[in-house]
């Protein structure tokens, strides 16, 4: 399974609360936590940015584990390979 690039809106989405999901990975969602109100304090472009990269990185470094799988599942549907 690959992880959707980091240009990939959903990544944005979900920083900004725009896109809600329920994540079944523990350091995702803590590290979701964070990058939320990060964002809240400062909404600007980069700090979207850098935030959706955070959040795509650490997808990315945990790809292997089935709870980030079905969470990347669950954001992209069923196209993530």
């Amino acid at each position: 399974m690959d992880v959707p690039p980091v240009e990939h809106p959903a990544w944005n989405d979900i920083v900004t609360g725009k896109a809600k999901y329920q994540l079944d990975f523990l350091a995702a969602k803590i590290l979701l936590g964070w990058l939320m109100l990060q964002v809240k304090s400062d909404p600007s472009p980069s700090k979207v940015e850098a935030c959706g990269q955070a959040l795509h990185n650490l997808f990315a470094q945990n790809v292997d584990l089935p709870c980030a799988q079905h969470d990347l599942e669950q954001i992209f549907g069923g196209g993530v390979q």
